[in-house]
């Protein structure tokens, strides 16, 4: 590092500077102006060094620093505030105490950064782009005007992410609830910032929620629904508009805060399937797909191309998720089981729909994924689907019919809209995992949590993909 100077010898250095320049230019006929503003106007890095760990078959580890370029990280300066710091922060392992940056000062303004052990407030060094820096912790960066007169001090953060951006993890939020270890037939849904968990104690459905921040607290929730609700209830539930939907025992309800529900219609349906953007889904009693544009009131039968005995009967995922190439429409995907002997795959039927009230609705399409096909749709009880980081991802438990996948093997991830579903690599069961075979709830939350609610053994688990909540603000970066 360059040699520590005081205050005063700084002020010497940038004045013989200035009058070296003027007995410089005595003998030029062009002038020289000298600013009295002072800034920093950029700052950047080119190549860090980051320490990998790698793991070999027989558990022995082995570090190794390697060169990054994260010339792409952009730095924001706050020039109200004199702040500098990288808005998306560089990958986890950057080593901090070595790290080279490039600064520029406005009107070629002069660079001192302070040391990180000083003797005085005042006490500077040099800066120079060739000398690597700790950043362990912020550094102050002063710099002064041409004329010698005026200086800015900034804070100089670099960020650095703390947990590897792809990796899951998975924290117990309960190890064993009484309350929830009594339920069968288990779903969750989110509205808000709650989380209800629909099941079956005995004969009727109750119903807990929980704050989604907490998941360890649980308070039991009785609808304001004059008939207990049936043991149907928790596979009739569905969001859509900000509003929970519930069809039981002929009636179709709506809340907006899962206590206090009111009636809407009482449609012939046999099962409510879920909510796109715009729309509100269900299958009739006759086996038909049918849409309501009105919330409920009405329903109009959809057109299939394959004949509905091919709809799942149980187990029913309703996934729509917005199309990026196509403005104003969804895929949506129906995802279920039939329990038919010789049935290896589940059964899926998707379209896309359009929101335009003026554009022409196309065809609910049957997907035939059987037999030869790899990676078939899993085929397993109490199957659940959900939309997770631009892909499906399902969760089952015992192989049914003539599936020959094992029970609890993993999370299956589909990103293709369905038509293929490999093991996902990145999200493994949680350790201690318990739950009867066949009973458990499995949904995502909006600040991308994934939960598994486990009947049997009132487990509770939440976990999610670190990067996915990371927090990325977008700012101007003043050059």
């Amino acid at each position: 590092m360059k040699k520590t100077y005081r205050f005063l010898a700084l002020q010497l250095l940038v004045v013989s500077s200035l009058l070296l320049s003027s007995c410089l230019s005595g003998s030029d006929s062009s002038s020289i102006t000298y600013y009295d503003d002072a800034a920093i106007t950029s700052f950047s890095l080119s190549n860090v060094k980051q320490l990998t760990t790698t793991t070999d078959s027989e558990g022995n580890t082995t570090e190794t620093y390697t060169t990054l370029d994260v010339s792409s990280y952009k730095f924001a300066i706050d020039q109200a505030q004199h702040l500098i710091y990288n808005v998306d922060s560089l990958p986890v392992g950057v080593d901090p105490t070595r790290i080279v940056c490039t600064a520029t000062a406005k009107n070629g303004g002069y660079l001192f950064v302070k040391p990180l052990e000083q003797e005085s407030e005042d006490q500077f060094q040099y800066y120079s782009s060739s000398d690597s820096l700790d950043f362990s912790t912020p550094r102050t960066f002063r710099v002064y005007a041409m004329t010698g007169q005026n200086y800015v001090e900034y804070s100089v953060k670099i960020n650095i992410h703390k947990e590897e951006a792809d990796s899951f993890v998975w924290r117990p939020l309960i190890t064993e609830s009484n309350e929830l270890r009594a339920l069968s037939h288990l779903r969750a849904i989110t509205l808000g910032n709650q989380l209800f968990a629909f099941g079956v104690n005995g004969t009727e459905t109750q119903v807990f929620a929980t704050d989604i921040t907490d998941g360890s607290t649980w308070t039991q929730v009785t609808p304001n629904i004059i008939k207990p609700l049936s043991a149907a209830a928790p596979y009739n539930i569905v969001k859509f508009n900000d509003a929970l939907y519930l069809y039981d025992q002929g009636t179709l309800y709506i809340s907006s805060d899962g206590l206090n529900w009111e009636s809407i219609a009482q449609p012939s349906l046999s099962k409510l399937l879920g909510g796109s953007t715009s729309r509100l889904y269900a299958i009739n009693q006759n086996n038909q797909i049918c849409v309501s544009a009105d919330n409920g009131a009405n329903w109009t039968v959809e057109d299939m191309d394959a004949d509905g005995s091919l709809l799942p009967t149980q187990d029913f995922s309703f996934v729509s998720t917005p199309l990026r190439s196509y403005t104003s429409s969804n895929q949506l995907l129906i995802i279920g089981n039939r329990n038919i002997t010789g049935e290896d795959a589940a059964q899926i039927w998707g379209k896309v729909e359009q929101t335009d009230n003026n554009a022409e609705q196309q065809t609910w399409a049957y997907y035939h994924l059987q037999g030869e096909s790899r990676n078939l749709p899993p085929h397993l009880e109490n199957l659940q689907v959900i939309s997770y980081d631009g892909a499906l991802l399902a969760f089952g438990g015992t192989p049914m019919n003539a599936s020959t996948l094992s029970q609890f093997a993993g999370f299956y991830k589909s990103e293709d809209a369905g038509i293929t579903w490999p093991i996902d690599e990145t999200i493994g069961l949680p350790e201690g995992f318990s739950t009867n075979a066949d009973n458990f709830a499995f949904t995502v939350d909006d600040n991308q949590f994934i939960w598994l609610i486990c009947g049997g053994s009132g487990q509770v688990w939440r976990g999610r993909i670190n990067r996915l909540g990371w927090i990325s603000t977008e700012q101007y970066v003043t050059q």
